[in-house]
């Protein structure tokens, strides 16, 4: 994954040569493109930004340009490094054609099979289809009833697939990708930064409209991951898709096939909608459509995803009023079961020998004062009475007299001095 994000194109244009931007131009201007940098930048920034723009320029441009930016558009920034991107392409395309391959996936009820033809002859012509071809397949597309999803679904049936992919261009030799790529440069839809493809956030809106794109792949994919098997075989029965499967390999079929998440979820009954709107925090009280709307604008924004919460700092460690060594001494002097309640009041592990409880209690961020109120006060009393000292007050009284008596300590460079003055407070050592 990278980071990288794709400068606005204003800013991204000025880095380009006056002779990339006049090629970039050339077909953005109704006259002869003038030479003046700010005009050429002005026409490329208002045709990528023109919705009417991304649907007339992607509708003339074979596949697998539909592959490439659906990958684009469902990166983080609509940016991916071009190292294996081809790579990935290639295998994408590999897939549609195998879900394109399927027979449920031409269906007769509209007519797929008279569109499949006319469609394998208009890419065998020429690398680009022009805009009358372009007019007649949408023409056409409506008159049975089918989405520009399923005619990028069908532009990789193998009779389709073998018009485009087998078209090479004389000049450069550049095959289907490479094809499609730099067309796709040279519409400025998809722009070249730092060793990256992306594409312009001005532009994205208007290629998913163009594109048909409800949702990108990952987010679609989050949605049906929260169909149950049940709704999952409605969908794919309306979708005319077989029904077999995983609930894994059911959600996949249902992607590989393009179908539209609003088909999707209109064939689910009202009560399953709202169900999926109330899981997700969702109103429920409003007409099917509406909740169906919603429910993709929910996942279209990401909402669904758990958001990134900031880790609460590290708090300060408690100001120490004991020399670490002095304090050590001190905790050596407890009973087993005195440091078990420190450890288990400071929520501590509690497991290991006296010595490693012992570097434990002296390494955690809270004061002598803190841990030893995890002692009983009789406790304390006892080790007061130990040391001679008075045992009447309350239990903070008995601590701060307890912490100054070994302040009075001075750490020698031994220990038998210490912990003489100290005294032995447990009867088993421990």
């Amino acid at each position: 994954m990278t980071e990288t994000t794709i400068p606005p194109l204003e800013a991204l244009l000025e880095t380009y040569s006056d002779a990339v931007l006049t090629r970039l131009a050339a077909d953005k201007l109704d006259v002869d493109v003038p030479r003046a940098r700010s005009v050429l930048v002005e026409a490329i920034v208002a045709a990528v930004s023109s919705a009417d723009y991304a649907a007339a320029t992607l509708a003339t441009i074979p596949p697998p340009a539909d592959t490439i930016l659906t990958a684009l558009l469902d990166a983080p920034e609509h940016v991916r490094a071009v190292a294996g991107f081809r790579d990935e392409i290639e295998e994408l395309s590999a897939q549609r054609t195998v879900a394109a391959s399927d027979p449920t996936a031409v269906l007769t009820s509209k007519r797929h099979d008279l569109y499949l033809p006319v469609l394998a002859t208009a890419y065998a012509d020429d690398d680009l289809l022009n805009p009358k071809e372009a007019a007649l397949l949408a023409t056409l597309r409506q008159a049975l009833g089918m989405s520009v999803r399923e005619h990028y679904l069908l532009s990789y049936h193998p009779s389709v697939r073998a018009s485009w992919e087998g078209l090479e261009d004389e000049r450069s030799g550049a095959d289907a990708y490479a094809r499609a790529r730099d067309a796709l440069l040279l519409t400025g839809l998809v722009q070249t930064w730092e060793d990256t493809y992306g594409v312009p956030a001005d532009a994205v809106p208007h290629v998913r409209a163009a594109m048909g794109l409800e949702l990108v792949p990952s987010a679609f994919g989050r949605l049906l991951a929260r169909f149950t098997v049940t709704q999952l075989r409605a969908a794919l029965e309306s979708c005319g898709l077989a029904l077999s499967g995983s609930k894994d390999e059911r959600v996949q079929r249902l992607l590989d096939a393009l179908v539209r998440p609003t088909d999707v979820l209109a064939s689910l009954h009202s009560d399953d909608i709202k169900g999926l709107c109330r899981d997700l925090g969702l109103q429920v009280s409003a007409p099917k459509a509406d909740l169906i709307a919603s429910l993709v604008a929910h996942f279209d924004a990401g909402d669904d995803l758990p958001k990134d919460v900031e880790p609460e700092p590290e708090p300060e460690p408690e100001p120490r009023e004991l020399d670490r060594g002095v304090f050590e001494l001190l905790l050596d002097s407890l009973r087993t079961d005195h440091l078990h309640a420190i450890l288990s009041g400071a929520g501590l592990r509690r497991s290991g020998t006296k010595a490693e409880r012992i570097e434990r209690i002296a390494d955690s961020r809270w004061g002598e004062h803190s841990l030893l109120d995890h002692l009983p006060k009789p406790e304390l009393v006892e080790m007061l009475r130990k040391l001679r000292e008075r045992v009447s007050g309350t239990k903070d009284e008995l601590i701060d007299r307890l912490l100054e008596h070994h302040k009075a300590i001075e750490l020698p460079l031994g220990t038998e001095e210490v912990s003489e003055d100290l005294g032995e407070l447990s009867s088993d050592g421990a």
